[in-house]
């Protein structure tokens, strides 16, 4: 090869290489801007979107970049008047092809019928940046000398380098989830630290302190140990996102728009950090859970909020990761464990000042929801599991959505493994309180533990969670350790609710938020749960469309069809059969005055509904759900 081809050749190359790192990094900024745009991308998250999408581009830009590389042995021609023109040209489909060919799931689809749709969609939002490309490189590179290509290529790098920079900086310096400020003055006398520690999908019925058998949860038994046990705790809802937002908001999931699987909570409704703000915490916020996103409303008033490892769902590349076979199917879905958490909450702690604001921390583990894997080195299953089923030899980590009981020994190692998930929950909330007594914090703090809902193991035929209002569902523990100056009572058999968190802890400040929107009470209140009383709890479901009403010792329980007409009721009292292992019937000793009672409950509320305002979800929103069991 003569010394003008090869010269020509490097031309081409770099040229190349120079558009490729401009495009792809225009691609990281670009799509990493909508997706902020789109509330998918929490902004600060902006800098890891820009980072991973223009990383993933320009990897793949390198692939047809040594193509044309080891092409260039075989060239004899020496007429490259436009090398650069050639390399900066070919860097626009270089690059965005197969960014674009990676990113999408067209040769995924299972019909080629199916792709027609698609296709067309994919053009239309990629043809017009193509366009904006190729203008770019034939008014600014295609005919220029190859010294002014480099310096025009450098200048734009830096252009978008100091964007996605102002960006990360706009991230830093702008509380990342404050939302829109309340218009409140500050009221509370006094500021004890307060510390939410919410467990996804946690029975009340598998922790040691309601009675279980088996040995969960000594260091939640411990903090009983120093407050107060609800012994009827219920959700509002038998899914994570509209029961986080009940006891978020002490609002009913209806009055707040949460009516279905994309729908995001309303954003003039205000949560419970954007209270504490006004009272001067500073409010953290480490959420291992995808329902509480920037997407669905629940980044107001934190500052912080902590998604966790899970910053891959939110840059758009997870999907394409798992595709390339660079991260596995789990990998793809990342989400603290309750070690993770944990270290990040106890950092957060350690990097407050002790004299400097009162601190509101809210913890989201997810341990035990499905699947079933604490970390190898800190599986306890064979603890819990009974001698057949550790003759298991595989224990199943997830449960099946309907079908068939599942054999007496596979059942029970698959409940050992959730009841392994609790006890490995419970050995790092150990680490946590620890941490709050070495910093002088525990004595005067407010610690509430409670769950979002429960898991069903073939109770009622069904598995997992969000399609019944049964008990193993909505009966969630409540665990909660006052500030030392308050002594209420070790337990409360009366029902308690979700919506009953933020009145708890209005009244402990002794703050004065208004209370027109709260649904709940305080659990320093007293009540005696006979059945006269009026007050009652709600919870609904809208898929299957289900809803139902606790008051005194009964519950009733409607299904109804997509009109609202009722199909069915079942009534179950909370004395003699709080498991619900009868029919339902409803019995002849409740006065046609008490059902009527119930009934107008039902129907009340669902009048109070408001409508919902669905989000378009993207591919990685589906793909999340999907993994976790909410979609087929």
């Amino acid at each position: 090869m003569n010394l003008r081809l090869r010269a020509s050749l490097a031309r081409v190359a770099l040229g190349y290489l120079a558009a490729a790192c401009v495009v792809s990094l225009g691609i990281g900024v670009v799509r990493s801007l909508w997706r902020f745009s789109q509330r998918t991308l929490p902004d600060q998250y902006l800098l890891h979107g820009i980072a991973w999408n223009a990383g993933l581009a320009l990897a793949l830009g390198l692939v047809p970049w040594v193509a044309l590389l080891a092409a260039s042995a075989f060239v004899r021609d020496t007429r490259f008047e436009k090398a650069t023109a050639v390399g900066t040209g070919s860097a626009i489909l270089g690059v965005c092809l197969p960014f674009w060919a990676v990113t999408t799931s067209l040769h995924y689809r299972d019909r080629v019928a199916t792709w027609i749709a698609p296709l067309a969609g994919e053009a239309l939002y990629w043809l017009p940046a193509l366009a904006v490309l190729a203008a770019l490189w034939w008014g600014l590179l295609a005919r220029a000398p190859t010294r002014i290509v480099f310096r025009r290529c450098a200048a734009g790098s830096a252009a978008l380098i100091a964007s996605a920079a102002g960006l990360w900086l706009y991230g830093a310096v702008r509380s990342p989830a404050a939302g829109p400020a309340l218009e409140l003055e500050p009221t509370a006398r006094r500021r004890p630290p307060v510390f939410l520690v919410l467990v996804d999908t946690l029975r009340a019925d598998h922790l040691s302190v309601y009675g279980y058998a088996k040995p969960t949860s000594p260091n939640v038994d411990a903090l009983a140990a120093d407050g107060t046990v609800y012994l009827r705790a219920f959700a509002q809802a038998p899914w994570t996102r509209p029961s986080c937002a009940a006891l978020l908001t002490s609002r009913y999931p209806p009055e707040i728009g949460l009516r279905g699987l994309w729908s995001p909570l309303l954003p003039e409704i205000p949560i419970l950090p954007q209270f504490m703000r006004i009272e001067g915490y500073a409010t953290a916020g480490i959420v291992s859970s995808v329902h509480l996103s920037t997407q669905y409303g629940f980044d107001k008033g934190w500052d912080v909020f902590d998604l966790g490892t899970t910053y891959l769902n939110w840059t758009g590349v997870k999907h394409a990761l798992a595709r390339l076979q660079l991260v596995s199917r789990s990998e793809a879905y990342p989400r603290y464990n309750a070690e993770e958490l944990t270290d990040r909450a106890i950092e957060w702690i350690e990097a407050q000042p002790l004299t400097g604001r009162p601190l509101f921390m809210y913890l989201h583990y997810s341990d035990p929801h499905a699947p079933y894997r604490p970390p190898p080195e800190q599986d306890r299953w064979h603890e819990f599991a009974s001698e057949t089923a550790r003759a298991v030899a595989v224990p199943p980590d997830g449960l099946p959505r309907d079908g068939p009981i599942l054999p007496a020994a596979e059942r029970d190692a698959m409940v050992a493994r959730y009841d392994a998930e609790i006890a490995f929950f419970d050995q790092h909330f150990g680490r946590l309180i620890d941490h709050l007594k070495e910093r002088d914090l525990y004595r005067d703090a407010l610690v509430i533990v409670t769950a979002d809902h429960g898991e069903e193991f073939g109770e009622h035929g069904g598995w997992t969670h969000g399609h019944t209002l049964y008990n193993e569902l909505l009966h969630v523990p409540l665990v909660v350790k006052y500030p030392a100056w308050l002594t209420p009572p070790a337990e409360r058999p009366d029902s308690a609710g979700s919506i009953d968190v933020i009145p708890t802890i209005r009244e402990v400040l002794d703050a004065s938020w208004p209370e027109s929107g709260f649904r709940g009470r305080s659990l320093l209140a007293g009540n005696d749960g006979s059945e006269g009383d009026a007050r009652f709890l709600y919870a609904d479901n809208e898929n299957p469309s289900l809803r139902g009403v606790y008051q005194g010792e009964g519950k009733l329980i409607q299904r109804l069809d997509p009109s609202g007409t009722v199909l069915e009721e079942r009534y179950y009292s909370l004395v003699s059969d709080f498991r619900e292992r009868g029919d339902g019937a409803i019995p002849a000793v409740i006065s046609a005055d008490r059902l009527a009672t119930l009934r107008g409950i039902l129907a009340s509320q669902g009048d109070r509904a408001l409508p919902a305002e669905d989000i378009e979800p993207d591919e990685e929103s589906v793909e999340e759900l999907r993994a976790l069991g909410y979609i087929e």
